[in-house]
C-alpha cells in the first residue's frame, strides 16, 4: 500500500479511496474487530489500515483481496457503495450481459447480496 498524494489524483479517484475506506471501516465495525485485530488477520500494520480507512492510502488488488477475506466479504463489497437492503429489483438495463463463445448470453443479476448468473440460449 502506498500513502497517496491526493493533489495529483483525478477527482474521481479520491472518491474511490474514500469509498473503500468507509467500507473497510463499516465491515470491520460490523465484525467487532479493532484495527489491531484486523492487522493481525491481514499482516498489515494498524497504522496502514487506519490510512486506508481514512482514504489516505491506496491499496493493491492483492491487499484488497486479503482485507475482504479477513472481513468475510467480497472484494466488490469494498469497492462499491454499500447496497441498500430494499434494492431487491435488478432492472434489465442495469444488469451486465456477457456473451460466451457459444453465443450464450449470461446476465449478471445482483439481488441484495447475492449474485446470480442466468444463461440464455442464443437467439436464432
Amino acid at each position: 500500500m502506498n500513502k497517496v498524494d491526493r493533489t495529483i489524483l483525478p477527482d474521481g479517484m479520491v472518491d474511490v479511496l474514500a469509498t473503500i475506506g468507509q467500507n473497510v471501516r463499516r465491515l470491520r465495525s460490523e465484525k467487532g474487530f479493532t484495527l489491531q485485530t484486523l492487522a493481525k488477520r491481514t499482516r498489515l500494520s494498524p497504522s496502514m489500515l487506519s490510512l486506508v480507512e481514512r482514504g489516505k492510502a491506496g491499496s493493491s488488488i492483492g491487499t484488497l483481496v486479503v482485507l475482504a477475506s479477513a472481513l468475510g466479504a467480497e472484494m466488490s463489497d469494498l469497492l462499491g457503495d454499500h447496497p441498500r437492503d430494499d434494492e431487491l429489483v435488478s432492472r434489465s438495463k442495469a444488469q451486465r450481459v456477457v456473451e460466451t463463445a457459444d453465443g450464450v448470453s449470461r446476465r449478471i443479476v445482483r439481488n441484495g447480496q447475492h449474485v446470480m448468473e442466468m444463461d440464455q440460449p442464443p437467439r436464432e
